[in-house]
């Protein structure tokens, strides 16, 4: 079940995807990073590139919300009862971020940390009544199940690397990170931030 609701080229504004790198004055070791995140299905989410120099840190993000009852507030009338669901959201999805290092080889190294939230499916429930003259109600009781791998890469120029695969408890698809590095041509100005508002 796809419970992103993005396709690659599309998907980054709907699920709030944003890519950053402090702005940079261009030099020969500034490079362009590309994130992409694929789960287990295949598909695949590619974010916006950011361009930043050894020091400067990126990052990037799926992530979709889901929006629950928490609770609800009761208010007692002479004659009614007047129930509002309190509703909240919660973020599942995936969260990278990069530092950027030259590594001795010219390779370019990636201290990187990247979190995983899932929710726990199915959702549990709760069924009550909030007094004498009301209909039951349900509240919802989500749990996120997270998984946070810290590490580092050494990426070639130019080639597309599996950067980590970060699995998740509680039966939910993993996800792989994927980066590829590219140095920015000097004279060229690379766009500071690319995130989409």
């Amino acid at each position: 079940m796809n419970r992103w609701p993005l396709l690659a080229l599309v998907g980054w504004a709907t699920a709030g995807c944003a890519t950053r790198a402090t702005p940079i004055a261009e030099t020969p070791n500034d490079v362009r990073i590309e994130i992409a995140f694929e789960r287990a299905d295949g598909t695949r989410v590619a974010a916006p590139s950011a361009t930043c120099r050894a020091g400067q840190r990126a990052n990037a993000m799926a992530v979709e919300p889901y929006t629950y009852v928490k609770d609800y507030e009761v208010e007692v009338g002479q004659e009614c009862f007047i129930v509002d669901p309190v509703i909240e959201t919660l973020d599942e999805g995936v969260w990278f971020e990069c530092d950027v290092a030259d590594a001795p080889d010219g390779r370019v190294k990636l201290a990187y940390k990247v979190r995983r939230a899932a929710l726990k499916r199915p959702i549990e429930t709760f069924t009550t009544t909030l007094g004498a003259f009301t209909k039951p109600v349900t509240i919802q009781i989500p749990k996120l199940v997270t998984d946070e791998v810290e590490g580092t890469a050494d990426l070639a120029f130019g080639v597309e690397s599996r950067v980590v695969r970060v699995p998740v408890g509680a039966g939910a698809e993993p996800v792989v990170v994927l980066a590829r590095v590219v140095p920015v041509s000097p004279g060229k100005t690379p766009a500071a931030e690319s995130a989409p508002q």
